[in-house]
Formats: structure tokens, C-alpha cells, sequence
């Protein structure tokens, strides 16, 4: 049985949202984990039918050396 979170990716975009460089898989757990070099990005996901999160799309600033968390909650709708 597919999860609500399979089908969809959490897409890594340069700081001004011209370009998607990353596009990561969530995992069963519903996690995901991605190294980025230093820099400023933009994270959102793939909206698939009428989801939604208030934590995307999002700012990060990845600094050498230092984890940044970013924890997306989506609401698929599905009730």
C-alpha cells in the first residue's frame, strides 16, 4: 500500500527559483536528506492534486559544516 508521501519530492531550486538543481524522494518514513554546497536555496515539493503546506515554498541558507532542518508538513486533503 503506497503511503500519501511516495509519489511526492521535495525539489531543491537555486535562490531565485530559476532552475530546480535537486529533486529528492521522501522516504517510507517520510523523510528526505539532501547535501547541498553553501549557498542560498529555495525548497518546496511537487503538488500533486489540491496538496498543501504553509512551510513551502521555503528559504534556507546552507552555511560549511552546519545541518539545517527542514521539517514540511503537507496536507494531502485526504480526510
Amino acid at each position: 500500500m503506497e503511503k500519501a508521501y511516495d509519489l511526492r519530492k521535495i525539489l531543491i531550486y537555486d535562490a531565485n527559483r530559476q532552475s530546480v538543481l535537486e529533486e529528492v524522494k521522501i522516504d517510507k518514513n517520510g523523510t528526505y536528506m539532501v547535501n547541498l554546497a553553501p549557498g542560498n536555496y529555495v525548497v518546496d515539493i511537487n503538488r500533486i492534486g489540491i496538496d498543501r503546506s504553509a512551510e513551502v515554498p521555503g528559504k534556507i541558507n546552507i552555511e560549511p559544516g552546519k545541518t539545517v532542518v527542514l521539517d514540511i508538513n503537507i496536507d494531502t486533503g485526504i480526510r
